[in-house]
Formats: structure tokens, C-alpha cells, sequence
């Protein structure tokens, strides 16, 4: 890829201009932008025990399961306007797919799944 970034593991991500926030404490710059599948998960149902994701921590509120040789752990990511962080893994989060952490099962379930934009944020 022309002028394209590569993150550890190999995803290629296509560079974008800065993007921020209108207030200055809340800037965040968009380094690239890819198409992902997104599913969702909560705490006692969809396989989630919630005693600690895959990079230590119980799951919370921006959690985000991640193939961690495509976005690496710590990634930030924005989804749909939220903030998240790349700190889970699960056994059918394998290449461009992300599974976001929901607050109750019918949370999860309403979300499905989904064709959306992740944007790596720094």
C-alpha cells in the first residue's frame, strides 16, 4: 500500500488526515480508517465470565475483543462515535473482526452484527 500503514501483525490501514474534537482536551487524531465486523458480548452471557479479559483487567465499558496479530493489544479505537480499547480476545475474533463490550445481554443481542469503520485513534 502507497503512503498506507502497517500496524504490528500486518493490517494495512490507509492514513487519513487529523481529525479532532472541537475542544482541545478532548482531541484525538485519526490514523487510519478499516472496515471491520463487529459483534457484541456482556458479562454472563454470549461466553463472558467477566472475571478479567485476555490482557488482565475485568471487561468494562469500552472493551473491545480483538485478534491481537491484526490490533494489537492497547489499539484504541473508534466505533460508531465511542471510544474503545483493543484488551480481549475470543475464540471467533480472528482477522478484521471485533466483538464490543455491552453493558447487558439484550445490549449484545440488539447490536448483532454489524459491517463498520474502525478508526485506529492516537
Amino acid at each position: 500500500i502507497v503512503g498506507g500503514i502497517i500496524l504490528p501483525g500486518g493490517l494495512h490501514t490507509t492514513p487519513m488526515p487529523p481529525t479532532h474534537h472541537a475542544h482541545p482536551q478532548n482531541q484525538v487524531r485519526v490514523l487510519s480508517r478499516f472496515p471491520v465486523i463487529a459483534t457484541a458480548y456482556a458479562i454472563g452471557c454470549c461466553g463472558c465470565s467477566g472475571k478479567h479479559t485476555a490482557s488482565g483487567p475485568p471487561p468494562g465499558p469500552g472493551s473491545l475483543a480483538v485478534d491481537p496479530s491484526v490490533i494489537p493489544f492497547g489499539t484504541k479505537l473508534r466505533i460508531n462515535g465511542k471510544m474503545y480499547r483493543a484488551d480481549d480476545t475470543g475464540g471467533d475474533i480472528i482477522g478484521h473482526r471485533v466483538d464490543i463490550f455491552m453493558s447487558s445481554c439484550k445490549d449484545a443481542w440488539d447490536w448483532g452484527r454489524r459491517r463498520v469503520t474502525a478508526e485506529v485513534i492516537k
